[in-house]
This record gives C-alpha cells, structure tokens and sequence, in this order.
C-alpha cells in the first residue's frame, strides 16, 4: 500500500537528489573559468533550487503541513 509516509520518504530521496545536484553545479560555476558556462552551471543551481522547494511543497501537503 502507497501510503502518506512512505510517499514522504520518496519525496525526500528525491529533495536529497535535488540538493546535491544544486551543490555540485554551483561548485562547477564556481571553478569554471568560461563565463558562459559559469552563467549555465549557476542558472542549473538555482533551477535545482527551486525544484527542492516544488518537492517540500508536495510533501507538506501530504504531511498534514
């Protein structure tokens, strides 16, 4: 059964992935030294961002909160 908490745990795997990915493209636009790339990895650190807060956001509704 596919329930609230196990559907929570997934979300949170996938928070997790969301947290490392922006971590690792903003270290990239950091250590890059082509401004368009640095431009590229930051714009893929800050959509990644926005994807963690999507995913606590579908969590909270689940989570009563």
């Amino acid at each position: 059964m596919f329930t609230n908490r196990i559907f929570c745990e997934y979300c949170n795997q996938i928070r997790e992935t969301e947290v490392k990915m922006e971590n690792y493209y903003q270290k990239l636009s950091e250590e890059l030294s082509h401004p368009e790339y640095r431009r590229l990895f930051a714009q893929l650190a800050n959509e990644e961002r926005e994807h963690e807060k999507r995913v606590e956001a579908i969590v909270a509704l689940f989570d009563g909160g």
